[in-house]
């Protein structure tokens, strides 16, 4: 196991650890939900069980897409990006990843513009993404990402 994909994982070990337990990452953090979205009549929206929540850097989007399909890069297609991305090239960039814990996670970052993606959650593959959203986000608050048939959305709540 190389250095970075054992970093990743004590990293997202500690994540999973310290929400299990019921604490804050930290002071200044980012607590959020992620949910698919049903837009049937009837049906409930379901949290995500797996996979992880990348915020890379709006700086640093086009290097750490850099093997992404320009056509998916588009403003338009982002929410609907599907693209490999592994944590280390996110935490590499000055991002932040945070695993999905029964429908929440704990994101720490510095406010500014990100890309925030859904990652490896129902069905997309360990490291591929399921859509992202650029965002400006603060340091701490509430943020609510949901997608379904509808595209990777992120809103910040406060």
């Amino acid at each position: 196991m190389g250095t970075d994909t054992w970093l990743v994982r004590a990293g997202l070990s500690l994540a999973v650890l310290t929400a299990a337990a019921g604490c804050a990452v930290g002071d200044d953090a980012l607590s959020g939900t992620v949910a698919v979205v049903q837009d049937v009549a009837g049906f409930r929206d379901t949290p995500v069980t797996e996979g992880f929540v990348a915020a890379v850097p709006g700086d640093a989007v086009d290097e750490v897409f850099a093997s992404a399909p320009r056509e998916q890069m588009a403003e338009t297609h982002l929410g609907y990006l599907a693209t490999e991305l592994p944590p280390a090239h996110v935490l590499a960039a000055g991002g932040a990843v945070a695993e999905i814990r029964r429908g929440r996670f704990q994101l720490e970052v510095a406010a500014g513009e990100y890309l925030v993606c859904v990652v490896g959650a129902s069905g997309s593959g360990s490291e591929r993404t399921r859509g992202c959203h650029r965002v400006d986000l603060p340091a701490s608050g509430v943020l609510a990402v949901t997608f379904g048939e509808a595209p990777v959305h992120v809103a910040v709540e406060e």
